[in-house]
C-alpha cells in the first residue's frame, strides 16, 4: 500500500471521516444483516461519523432499515431511542466511571415484531444488543424504553445475568427526568415483549427507586458507610429500603425465570393441527440420515456416539433421545445437520489428496460444540452446543451461521496443521523485513507511552518470555504471532464459507476484551490479529469496526497508550506480515 493509502486508513477511518467505515455503502454486508426472518441486525458501520454519543443513522443505514420493511416513522423512534442511551450513557460514564463505561457501538438485532425467541440472548458475545420491534412501536413501547433496553443488553453483556444487569443499571434511573421516568413507566406498561413482566416489576419500583444513592450520581445526605450498598454496584440504600431492594431483587429474578419458561412451554407445545406419522420431524430427520448419510458424527452430551454414517440405518439411540423432544426442536437439529454435512462436503471437495491430512489438530475444541472426530476424520455434531440443547429448543438467531463457522474452521485447521498454508520460499526476505518493521511499530507504541505504561509494558513483556535484548515491542510482535495458526485457518475457511457466516464469526471474536483478564498490551495483541478477521470479511472498514466498538478510545488513546492513528499504521504493519502467507493451490484446490 502507499504511504497515501497508509495515511488513508490510519487517518480517514482513524478519524471517522465520510467512507464506508463511516457509514456508506453496506451492500457487502446486506446478508448479514437481513438474512435472517426473525432479526434485522443494524451493523456498527449503519451508523454516521462523529463520536458514538452522537451518531445517528447514516443514509446507508436507514436505506437498510427500509428495505427490511421497517417504517420510517419507527426508523426515527429508534434512532431517537439510540441517540438517548449514547447521550446518557455519556453523562454516566464522564460522572461515575468506576461503574458506567464510555459509550460504544454495537451490532443491534432487533427481534421482528409477532417473533417469540429465547429471552435474553446476546447472539454475538459482548458484540450485539438486542430489542424487540416492538420496544419502538407506539402502541407498544416508547423511546425510553428503547433507550433502557439497549442499555440493559450492553450491561447484560457484561455481567452475564437479565436480573442481575438491571440491578447493575439502577444508576440510569438516579439521572432520569420525570419524564423520562413517566415515558418509561407507560411503555413498560403496554409492553408485548418476552420479558414483559420483567419491565413491569422495575417500573412498579420507580416510586423508590430514585429515593437510592450512588456517590457520583446522587450522594447521600449521610456517611456512606453507614449506608447498605447492592452487590457489584456502587448503588447505597437506606436501611428503610432495604426490604424494598431485596424484594425488587428477589421479583426481577423470578419473573426473568418466568419468561423463559413461558417460551420454553411455547416451543415445546404441540403444532395446533395433527401431522401424519411420515411427515413428522423426528421421521424426516431419521429418513434422511439412513438415506442420505451425511458426513458428520451425532454425539450425546457426554461425546457418545449416537449415530454415524458407517452404520446409518442404526437410528435406534438416536430416535430414543428425540422421540419426546419438541417438533420446532428436531426440525431445527435437522437443519443444523444439514449445514454440517454441506459445509464438510464443500471442504472435503476442495481438498487435493484427503489421507495427506492429519486426523486431527491440538486446535480441535470440543466445547465449540462441533470438533474433528480423530478416528473417522469427520465432524462430531454434539446434541449439547453452546447455549442450545439441540434436543429442548430450536435454534436461536445467529446460532446456525456461527455453527457453520465453527465446522469450517475446524476443517480448516486440518489444512494449516498439515502445513498447507505457507511463506513461499520467494517471500521468506519479505517476511522477516515486515516482522521486524511490525516489531519496531510496536516499540515506538510503547515508547511514545507514559511511563507508567512503559512499567506496565516491561512486566507483560517479560511474563510473555522475553528473550535477552529483546524490546518489549518485539515481545509483543513475535507472541502476536502465536495466534497466527488461526489466520491461517481464516484463510482456508473463507474458501468454503458463505459471507454471512464468515461475518458473523469474524464480529464474534473481534470484540471487547476489557473483562478478559489480560493486560492493555495483551489487549492491543488480539486487536491487531483479530482486526484482520475482519478485513477477510466483508464489513466496509475493519479499522474503523473495532475503534467505535470495543472502547478503544476510552481504553487505548485516553490513557495515552495508542491513538487510532498509531494503532492502524500497527494493524498495516501486521497486515504486512500476514500478507506473506499463501493457501498451497497444490493441496488445497480454487474454487
Amino acid at each position: 500500500m502507499s504511504a497515501a493509502g497508509q495515511a488513508e486508513i490510519a487517518g480517514e477511518s482513524a478519524g471517522e471521516s465520510a467512507g464506508e467505515g463511516a457509514g456508506g455503502n453496506l451492500d457487502g454486508i446486506s446478508t448479514f444483516c437481513l438474512g435472517q426472518p426473525e432479526i434485522v441486525v443494524v451493523p456498527v458501520e449503519a451508523w454516521g461519523p462523529g463520536e458514538p454519543a452522537a451518531a445517528r443513522l447514516s443514509p446507508a443505514g436507514r436505506s437498510l432499515l427500509g428495505r427490511a420493511g421497517l417504517a420510517s416513522s419507527w426508523v426515527d423512534r429508534f434512532e431517537a431511542a439510540h441517540v438517548l442511551f449514547q447521550e446518557r450513557t455519556t453523562s454516566l460514564s464522564t460522572r461515575a466511571p468506576r461503574t458506567w463505561a464510555s459509550p460504544r457501538l454495537g451490532n443491534v438485532v432487533v427481534i421482528r415484531r409477532g417473533v417469540r425467541t429465547r429471552p435474553f440472548t446476546q447472539p454475538l458475545p459482548r458484540a450485539s444488543w438486542v430489542i424487540d420491534e416492538t420496544d419502538l412501536d407506539e402502541a407498544t413501547g416508547s423511546r425510553e424504553l428503547g433507550a433502557y433496553a439497549l442499555c440493559h443488553a450492553e450491561r447484560m453483556g457484561f455481567v452475564g445475568d437479565a436480573a442481575r444487569a438491571h440491578l447493575a443499571c439502577l444508576g440510569w434511573w438516579l439521572v432520569s427526568t420525570d419524564a423520562s421516568i413517566e415515558d418509561f413507566v407507560a411503555g413498560a406498561g403496554r409492553c408485548q415483549r418476552t420479558d414483559a413482566r420483567v419491565l413491569s416489576v422495575l417500573a412498579d419500583a420507580m416510586p423508590w427507586l430514585r429515593a437510592l444513592h450512588e456517590p457520583a450520581l446522587r450522594p447521600p445526605p449521610s456517611d456512606p458507610a453507614l449506608l447498605a450498598h447492592i452487590p457489584d454496584t456502587e448503588i447505597l440504600v437506606g436501611e428503610h429500603l432495604e426490604p424494598s431492594v431485596r424484594a425488587l431483587s428477589s421479583a426481577l429474578g423470578e419473573a426473568a425465570r418466568e419468561a423463559a419458561r413461558a417460551v420454553r412451554a411455547e416451543q415445546r407445545a404441540a403444532p395446533a393441527t395433527a401431522i401424519a406419522k411420515r411427515l413428522r420431524p423426528i421421521e424426516l430427520l431419521l429418513d434422511w440420515l439412513r438415506k442420505e448419510r451425511p458426513r458428520l458424527v451425532v454425539a450425546g452430551a457426554r461425546g457418545e456416539t449416537l449415530w454415524e454414517p458407517d452404520a446409518a440405518g442404526h437410528t435406534g439411540p438416536l430416535r430414543t433421545l428425540l422421540d419426546k423432544a419438541p417438533h420446532r426442536a428436531v426440525a431445527s437439529l435437522h437443519d443444523d445437520l444439514r449445514i454440517v454435512d454441506a459445509r464438510s462436503r464443500t471442504f472435503l471437495e476442495r481438498v487435493v489428496d484427503r489421507a495427506a491430512l492429519p486426523r486431527s489438530s491440538e486446535a480441535v475444541d470440543p466445547d465449540g460444540g462441533v470438533w474433528i472426530d480423530p478416528r473417522r476424520q469427520l465432524i462430531s455434531y454434539s446434541l449439547v452446543q453452546p447455549g442450545l440443547t439441540a434436543t429442548e429448543e430450536p435454534a436461536p438467531p445467529f446460532h446456525r451461521w456461527l455453527l457453520g463457522a465453527r465446522v469450517a474452521h475446524e476443517w480448516a485447521h486440518l489444512v494449516e496443521s498439515a502445513g498447507w498454508v505457507a511463506i513461499a520460499p520467494e517471500r521468506e526476505a519479505e517476511h522477516g523485513s515486515a516482522m521486524l518493521a511490525y516489531a519496531q511499530s510496536f516499540e515506538g507504541i510503547v515508547q511514545d507511552a507514559p511511563q507508567h505504561l512503559r512499567e506496565i509494558a516491561a512486566t507483560e513483556a517479560n511474563l510473555l518470555g522475553r528473550e535477552p535484548g529483546e524490546t518489549a515491542g518485539a515481545v509483543f510482535a513475535r507472541k502476536t504471532m502465536d495466534r497466527v495458526g488461526d489466520f491461517r485457518a481464516n484463510l482456508v475457511a473463507k474458501e468454503v464459507l458463505p459471507p454471512e457466516e464468515l461475518e458473523s464469526y469474524a464480529r464474534v471474536n473481534a470484540r471487547t476484551h476489557a473483562l478478559a483478564g489480560l493486560g492493555p498490551f495483551a489487549q492491543l495483541m488480539r486487536h491487531t490479529i483479530e482486526v484482520r478477521y475482519l478485513a477477510l470479511a466483508s464489513g466496509p472498514d475493519p479499522y474503523a469496526y473495532l475503534f467505535r466498538s470495543t472502547f478503544f478510545d476510552a481504553h487505548f488513546a485516553a490513557v495515552g497508550l495508542a491513538d487510532r492513528a498509531s494503532a492502524a499504521s500497527l494493524f498495516e504493519a501486521a497486515r504486512r506480515v500476514l500478507d506473506c502467507w499463501a493457501i498451497d493451490r497444490n493441496r488445497f484446490r480454487a474454487p
